[in-house]
């Protein structure tokens, strides 16, 4: 984990957390005089959604990488997850840098909050996961989950062209309860992918965290075991992680375990 806390309560708590899950946080700095990055968040019980405000804290201090991260010198990450509560100039810089290794060092990224991003970046990004919000900021396109399902998809489809266009790889956009579609570059193909039926919805925040954890892990698997990614198998696998998460209440206590999962 590469990140920054700050000298405060929740800090301690957040890195002692992570090494209780094995998590090696040498990386993660702890910045004096800076509270840690928080979030307050609302959840509507009837339905389980969420809305969430968020203060970066310490998190604004990560204008940089550790050197030995992408260092030719040493041995790479299988791949580098990214998002947006760190400084967007840090995701860019690290994201060009990790692309023009040899080989390049493969990116994940959920661009969270959602930022214009620079044209010439998707070609970089391996697989790009967003919302049905950050897929309409970003690609102009208006994108919605509230709508009927069918609707939701044929608007989610047209934004996955829209990123192809672009340059975009293995795009994937999340639609809450109409559950999502996704762009495999490698097979120049697109489908939609129904939600995980659910006897009741709990909370559904950091259920697209759950998401992306699951990806980045598929394809980790995928790269130390050698084998071809199936992007459709990942995305079938996080459905059934983040069903799982929205069934339970909290964050960090809500993730799953891969062993949690089981896909039919």
């Amino acid at each position: 984990m590469v990140g920054a806390v700050g000298d405060d309560e929740f800090g301690s708590k957040l890195v002692e957390g992570l090494q209780e899950q094995g998590i090696d946080t040498r990386d993660v700095r702890t910045v004096a005089g800076t509270n840690s990055g928080a979030a307050v968040i609302v959840v509507e019980e009837s339905t389980g959604d969420n809305r969430i405000m968020i203060s970066p804290g310490a998190n604004a201090s990560v204008t940089d990488i550790p050197p030995d991260l992408l260092n030719a010198e040493f041995t790479p990450p299988d791949v580098i997850v990214m998002q947006l509560e760190i400084p967007l100039d840090t995701v860019i810089s690290t994201i060009h840098t990790a692309s023009t290794r040899n080989p390049p060092t493969p990116i994940i990224l959920n661009p969270a909050p959602a930022l214009p991003l620079p044209g010439d970046l998707y070609p970089q990004i391996d697989i790009l996961i967003i919302n049905e919000t950050e897929a309409s900021a970003l690609s102009g396109i208006n994108v919605t989950a509230d709508g009927p399902q069918g609707d939701a998809y044929d608007q989610a489809l047209e934004a996955l062209d829209w990123f192809a266009q672009h340059g975009g790889k293995d795009v994937i956009i999340t639609l809450g309860a109409a559950g999502c579609v996704f762009y495999d570059g490698n097979r120049n193909e697109k489908e939609c992918i129904p939600a995980s039926k659910l006897d009741k919805v709990v909370d559904t925040t950091g259920a697209g965290d759950t998401f992306v954890g699951a990806i980045a892990l598929r394809f980790a698997e995928h790269r130390s075991q050698r084998t071809t990614f199936d992007l459709k198998d990942a995305v079938l696998f996080a459905t059934k992680a983040s069903g799982w998460s929205v069934g339970h209440r909290g964050t960090w206590d809500a993730m799953p375990l891969a062993s949690d999962i089981t896909v039919q």
